[in-house]
């Protein structure tokens, strides 16, 4: 019976703690201005998880309010995803790996070599991040903007290069299929923390 109590306070002081720690948290805009000028849209945002641990929320913008992946894509305007870490720090080494692995399900073999020159110029842009940073990912007609925090780190590749980093969280191979769905169902979420 002791242990029922124990278990039961645990959850309660977890719940209590969450709950508390999403009042101090910002949401995310529901416009913002694009690295083109261009004025752009809160589609939606959801939070991805690893054993129930949030590790990142990642919010999709776009000129027009849509619930298709395909028809964002398909556009010409600009398309941007802000990605706010929750893990206390990521190296650029790290990041660098953990995009390899998406771009290996992102792109067939046969198509790899085309892309090589823009994939490995869009890893070194690549430096540490830590919790609450912000990494913005905006594909553009002249290719993709990578900033953090507000501060433009590189542009890349072209518009088809840009739209195909971003189709790992809203194509047809998301990276996770909970947090397109929350995205696509216009979802806002807390941006946890803080960004800075």
């Amino acid at each position: 019976m002791k242990y029922i109590h124990f278990f039961v306070a645990t959850v309660i002081a977890l719940i209590v703690s969450v709950a508390h720690a999403s009042d101090d948290n910002c949401t995310y805009a529901q416009s913002v201005l694009g690295v083109d000028g261009q004025r752009l849209q809160l589609i939606g945002a959801g939070v991805r998880t690893y054993w129930w641990k949030p590790i990142n929320a990642v919010a999709l913008y776009a000129p027009q309010m849509s619930t298709s992946w395909d028809a964002i894509a398909g556009s010409n305007g600009e398309v941007r995803a802000d990605v706010v870490f929750f893990v206390e720090r990521l190296s650029g080494e790290q990041l660098r790996a953990s995009w390899k692995e998406r771009f290996d399900v992102l792109v067939e073999r046969h198509q790899r070599a085309a892309l090589d020159s823009s994939i490995n110029a869009f890893l070194d842009l690549f430096a540490d991040a830590s919790r609450g940073d912000n990494l913005s990912f905006s594909s553009t007609t002249g290719g993709l903007a990578l900033s953090l925090n507000g501060v433009r780190l590189g542009q890349v590749g072209d518009l088809a290069f840009g739209r195909l980093v971003l189709s790992s969280w809203f194509g047809s191979r998301p990276a996770s299929a909970d947090l397109k769905a929350a995205v696509f169902a216009g979802r806002t979420v807390k941006r946890l923390p803080c960004g800075k």
